[in-house]
């Protein structure tokens, strides 16, 4: 799908953002999105939790669930199949600058490493592989996936909630 395509398909989606199967739409196109590595979450989240501005809490809770899920499911598939799902999903990534960057950052901060990347809009797929094959227990990094998430997007969404009045001086 390309990307023209792929934004008039979100544009559309966003017309149904009242309906009851709206967010767990996104909270699995989140999931899947750690195998697929094509959608812009991070907007989708601010679009999200500005259509849908009453509930911007259980918008942000929604994507952080969906962003659970696939890094578990990600670092369970990598635990059992290696390197070579790792080498299959992400060979383009290997080996670079962002790589390597990761690898050093977890080898000298560890499990603390992925806390500060889930804060962040770069992709998580590299710092799951990268602590998935160095042995970082699943379940640390399930609390941590999660804690990082909650807390990134309960900020993209009420900002994204409060962003008009900001802009035109209306409390």
């Amino acid at each position: 799908m390309s990307k023209t395509r792929l934004s008039r398909w979100l544009s559309q989606l966003e017309k149904f953002a009242d309906r009851s199967w709206y967010l767990p739409l996104m909270a699995g196109l989140t999931a899947l999105d750690f195998f697929i590595l094509i959608l812009p979450l991070d907007g989708m989240v601010m679009t999200s939790a500005f259509l849908r501005r009453p509930r911007w809490f259980a918008t942000a809770l929604g994507f952080a669930l969906g962003a659970w899920v696939g890094g578990m499911a990600l670092a369970l598939a990598i635990s059992h199949w290696g390197e070579p799902l790792v080498q299959r999903l992400m060979g383009d990534v290997l080996g670079s600058p962002y790589w390597l960057k990761t690898a050093a950052w977890v080898g000298q901060h560890g499990i603390w490493a992925l806390l500060g990347l889930t804060l962040t809009p770069l992709p998580l797929h590299p710092p799951i592989a990268i602590c998935t094959l160095a042995g970082v227990p699943l379940t640390e990094m399930a609390g941590i996936l999660f804690v990082g998430r909650i807390t990134k997007y309960s900020v993209l969404c009420w900002l994204s909630c409060r962003a008009p009045k900001f802009l035109t001086g209306k409390n």
